[in-house]
């Protein structure tokens, strides 16, 4: 049977403007589970992303990336842990050579330019449940609160974390304990909290309850 030349002639430039359609970009879910995938090759687990941002302009090759941040190494680098995802091609890598590393922009993100100032009050929160901890726990617990300090003092929140005691003996990684009494309640902390750290939220708990 002969296929009419018109038919044919459909076909071709059907098939053409298929072809000549430009590439869906990644959405964020696609480009967060080509990150995982990216772990998994590399034999590492840093679990979900903290932070993902979404493509900036392109970079001097090109590439405009998906950023995804996941949680420090303790005592590693702030931001040590980055994939970054090209939105167009679908390839993972770690950074590339000098690129920048991007945050998150909001209004009300604890920063140098807009820090969170402690005021006296009635609540701490628990970053880490209170429990029974044997001295190289409590130890690490110490270290791990330094850490927080120190990033808490570089990225515009005030650095009060710190171990605190209950009265059944139970150890927990605080934020907001001044030894006699609490702060007040900001949900800003754990906003904090939850974009830099592997801690969630936290716990708020009123200390006259």
């Amino acid at each position: 049977m002969r296929i009419a030349p018109w038919i044919l002639a459909v076909s071709v430039l059907v098939a053409l403007l298929v072809g000549c359609e430009p590439r869906q970009s990644l959405g964020q879910g696609e480009a967060v589970a080509v990150a995982d995938n990216f772990q998994r090759r590399e034999g590492v687990s840093w679990g979900s992303p903290l932070e993902v941002l979404p493509p900036a302009s392109p970079d001097a090759s090109g590439h405009r990336w998906w950023q995804m941040r996941y949680a420090d190494e303790v005592g590693g680098p702030h931001g040590g842990r980055i994939v970054v995802v090209d939105a167009d091609s679908g390839w993972a890598r770690l950074p590339p050579p000098g690129y920048a590393l991007r945050v998150a922009s909001s209004a009300t993100r604890p920063s140098a330019a807009n820090p969170v100032t402690v005021q006296e009050g009635r609540f701490i929160l628990l970053v880490t449940p209170p429990a029974q901890v044997a001295p190289e726990r409590e130890a690490e617990l110490e270290r791990e609160a330094a850490r927080l300090n120190a990033l808490g003092g570089e990225t515009g929140l005030f650095p009060v974390f710190s171990l605190r005691k209950d009265r059944d003996g139970r150890t927990a990684l605080v934020y907001g304990w001044q030894g006699d009494r609490g702060i007040a309640r900001d949900e800003r902390v754990s906003e904090w909290l939850r974009a830099r750290t592997p801690y969630g939220d936290g716990t708020w708990i009123d200390l006259l309850e």
